[in-house]
């Protein structure tokens, strides 16, 4: 099993959830994770979704980064497989600025 990273949006709404999916391949993580969504009965997911589980790779970027938008388009999964060949430590996000005096 492979580790995928998920982050997803709404239109409507400002920011992002994000998650780690263990599965075989980009789409079959896709599947794992609407599977969790619908099943946990997720509110926020049922309304931005409209119960449309269906969802379209739209592009893949240079930085490995698969798109996929649901049928009315107002929701975002981005996929990205977790190089794991380099340790097992894996950096997600760090942004850091200096503070003015």
């Amino acid at each position: 099993m492979t580790p995928f990273v998920i982050k997803y949006d709404y239109e409507d709404m400002y920011g992002f959830g994000a998650t780690i999916v263990f599965a075989e391949d980009v789409d079959s993580a896709v599947e794992k994770f609407k599977q969790e969504m619908f099943n946990k009965k997720d509110t926020k997911w049922l309304e931005r979704t409209y119960h449309h589980a269906t969802f379209r790779h739209v592009a893949k970027n240079v930085f490995g980064w698969h798109t996929y938008f649901n049928d009315p388009a107002n929701v975002c999964i981005k996929v990205r497989e977790i190089n794991t060949k380099y340790g097992h430590i894996i950096p997600i996000q760090e942004h850091f600025e200096e503070g003015g005096i």
